[in-house]
Order: structure tokens, then sequence, then C-alpha cells
């Protein structure tokens, strides 16, 4: 019982930082989305979560000492934190891990963007990033790890998945489409850099109206 006790603490305790994270980000609709707990699960999909068993990636495994750890799978290694990234690149490792999480979560997906862009703008932004993860199962050169979508810890492949949003988002395509050839096959590099740019945009648009100021516009006559 007083395990069981433990761990349930654990969890809320995890969550609450997750919640911190989306919040401190400037996306109120992920925070949302993210404050139920749901039960892990595995997703019928190559994308894999890096803590299913034999690959755990703790959401205190970052403070552990080192000769104490399993070595884990090289893209769950944890290389950092979510709450360093900015919000673009916060937003897509946050809502890959949502994504992942099944049906429900998947809901609460489209939710969030067509309650921050409008439901025309939220539909297109949900398409881009489907066909994303879709090009990543079909065609990635290996199955992308990821962490709970409570854990705070950043993971190795999160990490480049953050990165290659961050640089679609602003444009830099040679650099998002260098990435990108890491993530799938050279041929399907360019469609994933183009359906990445539209996500980022998306995710860019929500950031501004979430922490931008309002503008009046002054009457002239």
């Amino acid at each position: 019982m007083n395990f069981a006790n433990e761990r349930n603490d654990k969890i809320k305790k995890d969550w609450h930082a997750a919640l911190a994270v989306a919040f401190d980000l400037g996306l109120p609709g992920l925070f949302d989305a993210v404050r139920r707990p749901r039960p892990e699960q595995t997703v019928g999909s190559a994308l894999h979560a890096s803590h299913h068993a034999g690959w755990q990636a703790d959401t205190d495994q970052m403070n552990a000492p080192r000769n104490n750890m399993a070595p884990p799978h090289r893209g769950g290694a944890p290389v950092g934190y979510v709450a360093e990234l900015g919000p673009v690149e916060a937003g897509a490792v946050l809502y890959l891990r949502l994504w992942c999480d099944g049906p429900d979560a998947q809901m609460q997906v489209w939710q969030d963007f067509a309650t921050a862009l409008g439901p025309q703008t939220g539909r297109k932004a949900l398409k881009s990033f489907e066909t994303l993860c879709d090009l990543c199962a079909r065609h990635g050169r290996r199955p992308l790890m990821r962490h709970h979508v409570s854990c705070k810890c950043l993971g190795a492949d999160e990490s480049c998945f953050a990165n290659f949003i961050g640089y679609a988002s602003e444009g830099e395509r040679e650099d998002a489409l260098l990435i990108a050839m890491n993530i799938v096959r050279p041929d399907i590099a360019p469609a994933l850099v183009g359906v990445a740019q539209d996500f980022g945009l998306a995710l860019r648009r929500m950031a501004i109206r979430a922490n931008g100021p309002t503008t009046k516009h002054k009457t002239l006559h």
C-alpha cells in the first residue's frame, strides 16, 4: 500500500511539472489538454514511448547518479529539459507526446488547435501534424523514441524533432532538410520539411496569440 501511495504521489508530482511547463510556455490550450492524467499505453504506430519496458526514461533520470543508471536507448536518453526549449520547440515535443497517447489524446490536440486557431486553420494545422507523424512512422530510419507527456526530461529524439520543427518554422529550409534526412529516407525528407513548416508556423501563431499584447486600433476620423 505504501508503495502504491508513493507511486501515485510521484505521478501527481510529474503531472504538475508538465502543467507548469505548458502554462509557462504560453500554451494555455495545451495546459488544458494535459491537465487530466491518463494511463500509459502503447499506440500501434512506429512512434514508441522511450519509457516502455526495456527502455525506461524516468522523470528523475536526469538527477540520478550516472553509475546507477541503466543504459537507455540512444533515442530516449535524456539530453535536457522541456522547460529549456522555446514555445515552438516545446509545443512540438509536447504535442508529439500527446498525439502518441491514443485517440482520446488526439482529440485533445484537435480541440486545442481549433480553439487557438479557429476551426478552419486548426484543421489545416492538424492535417499537417498528422501527415508529419505518418511520414515519420512509415518512412522513418528507425522508430522515434518519446517520453511520457508529463516527463520533464527531453529525450535525444525529441530534441532532434524539436530543432527540426524550429528550423522549419523559421524558414531555414536547408538546416531543416539536413535534420529531416536523419529522421526519414532522403527522398521523403523534402515532403517532411513542407508539413513541418506548416505545423511549426501554426505553433508560432499560437504562441504569439497567447503571449502577445492585444493591439487596439484608434479611430482616425
